[in-house]
């Protein structure tokens, strides 16, 4: 379960369980010194997230794109954001992928809105059309999503995304949302942290956002609940996770 290394492996094998752990990783400084702050957390409750965007996602003509917006209950950018939390929910989380259809079909994520998730070292930012940081059917299909479409939500995270059609054929792309979504309790007491970070207990670790400095807001229950971690000792702590 914590232990996922190929991208094209189904999201199903990364989801959560009652009493698994989740570390959410934040970038404090993503140049020279990195340093990352990462909350850790226990899976107290699991129900399925499941949804479909079809019919209220627009036909994409031939090359064409659509810009970085919203996933609304009546489409892009339109009714209910289905992503945000309400206030209520300070220790509901998010887990899921996004499965893609047809295979031609390029989704790219802003994590948070405005910042496009990216793993190329570029000076400009990635725009949706561009020919990398995206996740395309081939890679995410919509029949079973994959990690390679992993996401997060919490409650003062916003998520967008933007499409391409990079076929010939005007193309209605389908969307298939498949998670779980967790009610979580903060992992503070050191005695657990230390097991964790020596990994004597696994804990799934997922970077939010890609690999660029943002600036993040959580909910201000999560306050003081969090480890701040330099490069080296991040560096560890991944090598006694991962092995």
């Amino acid at each position: 379960m914590s232990y996922v290394r190929d991208l094209t492996t189904p999201i199903n094998q990364a989801l959560l369980a009652e009493n698994m752990n989740l570390g959410i990783v934040l970038p404090i400084e993503s140049r020279g010194d990195i340093r990352v702050e990462v909350f850790l957390f226990r899976v107290v409750r699991a129900y399925p997230l499941v949804k479909v965007l079809s019919t209220k996602l627009p036909t994409i003509s031939p090359g064409g794109i659509v810009d970085f917006n919203y996933v609304g209950s009546a489409g892009l950018g339109s009714g209910d954001d289905v992503f945000e939390i309400p206030e209520e929910y300070p220790w509901r989380i998010y887990h899921f992928g996004m499965g893609i259809k047809p295979s031609w079909i390029k989704l790219y994520r802003a994590v948070p809105s405005g910042y496009v998730a990216m793993g190329w070292a570029r000076k400009v930012p990635t725009k949706v059309g561009d020919e990398y940081d995206y996740v395309d059917g081939s890679l995410s299909p919509f029949e079973e999503p994959t990690v390679s479409s992993e996401s997060v939500v919490f409650k003062k995270l916003s998520f967008t995304i933007g499409l391409k059609n990079d076929s010939a054929v005007a193309t209605r792309p389908l969307i298939r949302i498949l998670g779980k979504s967790y009610e979580v309790t903060p992992i503070t007491s050191k005695k657990l942290i230390d097991l964790i970070i020596s990994g004597k207990i696994p804990c799934r670790l997922i970077t939010v956002g890609g690999l660029v400095r943002f600036p993040y807001c959580y909910p201000p229950e999560w306050t003081g609940k969090s480890v701040v971690f330099g490069v080296n000792e991040f560096q560890n702590i991944l090598q006694n996770i991962w092995g």
